[in-house]
């Protein structure tokens, strides 16, 4: 059954079209991504689904009786409960029945009998609908956003992103039918983004999401709608599949658009020339074919997608040995931020700092850099080291000036022409150049620093949440420059998949419980953040458990890895022909008994490779 169903929406802001005569439908219960660029309309379709804005035309159905819900950034603003009962109003309804139960109670006791009644049936009630479980479900999420030990806190005295995520953990502890998510991810650190993978993917209701995390979007959502050039795609796939399909779905609508502008042409030269015999039998002809062509359905030129900024990294000779660590700690006047700890950093590695929110990373990055002096330790760095910084909140950028001053006034800029023409390469172009920084979005600010930080050949970078704000396109286009840099790089970031790529080592901040210390893989993050796990390290006691344990992982690991490349092979072979189909149905445009029997086979192939994927996603993880 049709949940949400979207026809012919269209909007413009100031002339310019935003959606363009976009339609979809969600079923009951049916998860989708909604992606698209940086501008694409996504965060304006979900507000006129919310009914927050007004289309210009076109229409939206939601079915009888279903409620509508939308994580709200500013919701909480005027709030006056602390964390927990802010959290608890959300099962606002079994509250009201928990405190009818209360009274019942009391009447029971006073001996009204009719009470007893009504008693029995509400508890039972209560029960069905999870009265039992509310308040421990309530502090279990809390507790896995990192806001159970601010519970007591009023919500006025929580910063920005915290209001979020508790905004976010009230919309699912209660969700409505149709639930609307606009970047849910932000403000999240793994642990926290693991817990809600969970909890979206076990939701009975209908989910549209916006979100920038790759590993999020595969794990949570079975469907992809694309916001393309002010309409909606459906692919009913994963977003890494969908990514595929896009590329074959638009190399196809250009193939078909070529092939019907030359036989248009064609059919065009033909009446030249049927007209230009001037006899009456020719001129027929020529007139037959030119309603031929007036009926015929002209397709659109395809509109050619955003160019994903070109970034790119260079570098200056580094010593080997880039930082040696010894003692590090850091605190501020109300305690210690981290532990003590040892560590060395060599030259070209990728080292990731991550941990829980509010766990000091960026302290941390901060003490590495010498933006910040250690309370104890030091931090010894090799010669010749030339340090670029990112700066995750873009304090280093000037907020009165224009995009153009942000580069103009680096050290050795010569022509303001090499200035626009390198601007233009991140997306700033034509007036943009000469917009006031402090009106443009996080994704351009996090563009423009990034701009400068590549405008120099620094051989070590600090990047602190570089990913943030930037759209899946940037994304890869930043892990390419970065796998090919040679210098050094010491992130601190959130991006499961983005370390996974990139990490070449990661040290885990745990809150100044324990120093800060070096993980042997990165392979399941997600479980770094368990409440209460164990110390890994063996006792001696433990040396022959441990000893059967490691040859046990490694006769697995190699069972693992063979099955990964049986797999490997088998979807390679299966996209070889699926490549080759797609030729032939070209081949065979009019043949429509073999485009038959193609389909049918890309559609067996397809379902194979779905589920090879899959499979392969699983032995990887």
């Amino acid at each position: 059954m049709i949940a949400l169903s979207v026809k012919h929406l269209s909007l413009a802001f100031s002339g310019d079209a935003v959606l363009k005569d976009a339609s979809f439908a969600l079923g009951e219960g049916e998860r989708a991504a909604l992606v698209g660029t940086n501008g694409a309309g996504k965060s304006t379709l979900l507000r006129i689904l919310a009914g927050v804005l007004t289309p210009d035309s076109g229409d939206v159905f939601i079915a009888g009786g279903k409620t509508v819900g939308m994580l709200d950034q500013h919701a909480l603003e005027d709030s006056r409960l602390c964390v927990l009962d802010e959290a608890l109003s959300a099962h606002g309804a079994l509250l009201q029945t928990e405190a009818e139960i209360s009274r019942l109670q009391e009447k029971v006791t006073a001996g009204d009998l009719d009470a007893a009644t009504r008693l029995d049936a509400l508890s039972r009630a209560f029960e069905r609908d999870g009265g039992l479980t509310y308040l421990s479900r309530t502090k279990s999420a809390l507790s896995a956003v990192s806001l159970l030990e601010c519970a007591d806190r009023p919500v006025s005295t929580l910063s920005g992103g915290q209001k979020t995520t508790l905004a976010l953990v009230k919309l699912l502890l209660n969700p409505p039918d149709i639930l609307l998510l606009d970047e849910p991810t932000n403000h999240l650190d793994i642990r926290a983004l693991s817990w809600l993978e969970e909890t979206v993917k076990n939701l009975k209701c209908t989910v549209l999401c916006v979100s920038h995390d790759r590993m999020f979007l595969d794990r949570a959502f079975p469907k992809v709608l694309e916001v393309f050039s002010g309409r909606v795609e459906e692919y009913n796939c994963s977003y890494t599949r969908y990514r595929e399909e896009r590329r074959a779905r638009r190399a196809v609508e250009e193939k078909h658009y070529e092939m019907q502008q030359r036989e248009i042409a064609r059919q065009e030269e033909v009446i030249r020339k049927l007209k230009s015999f001037n006899r009456e039998k020719s001129v027929r002809r020529a007139e037959s074919r030119e309603k031929a062509l007036e009926k015929i359905e002209r397709l659109d030129r395809p509109e050619a997608e955003r160019e994903a900024p070109k970034f790119n990294f260079e570098s200056l000779p580094s010593p080997r040995e880039i930082l040696r660590i010894h003692s590090l700690a850091f605190s501020f006047p109300d305690g210690p931020i981290f532990a003590p700890f040892d560590a060395e950093v060599d030259k070209a590695e990728r080292v990731f700092f991550i941990g829980s929110v509010g766990s000091g990373k960026s302290t941390l990055l901060k003490v590495l850099a010498g933006r910040l002096s250690p309370t104890s330790g030091s931090v010894r760095r090799g010669p010749g080291l030339d340090i670029g910084y990112y700066d995750q909140e873009h304090q280093d950028l000037n907020l009165f000036g224009t995009v153009f001053d942000e580069l103009w006034n680096l050290p050795g800029e010569e022509s303001q022409g090499s200035v626009r023409s390198y601007l233009a390469a991140f997306g700033f172009t034509g007036d943009k150049v000469f917009q006031t920084v402090s009106t443009l979005s996080g994704g351009e600010r996090a563009r423009l620093s990034l701009a400068k930080l590549m405008r120099r050949r620094h051989n070590l970078l600090y990047l602190d949440e570089p990913t943030n704000h930037l759209d899946m396109d940037s994304k890869e286009s930043l892990e390419e420059a970065l796998l090919a840099y040679p210098g050094t790089c010491i992130i601190v970031s959130h991006d499961r998949y983005f370390i996974k790529k990139l990490a070449t080592k990661v040290f885990f901040l745990e809150r100044a419980k324990s120093p800060v210390r070096l993980l042997r893989g990165v392979e399941n993050l997600e479980e770094l953040y368990a409440e209460n796990k164990k110390d890994t390290s063996s006792a001696p006691s433990e040396q022959k458990e441990a000893y059967l344990a490691r040859k046990k992982y490694g006769a697995e690991e190699r069972r693992r890895q063979a099955a990964v490349r049986n797999t490997e092979r088998a979807i390679s072979e299966i996209e070889a022909r699926l490549e080759a189909i797609a030729e032939e149905e070209n081949a065979n445009a009019g043949d429509y008994k073999r485009l038959q029997e193609l389909y049918a086979e890309r559609e067996s192939l397809d379902t194979e490779l779905s589920a090879l994927y899959d499979t392969l996603f699983e032995l990887q993880e």
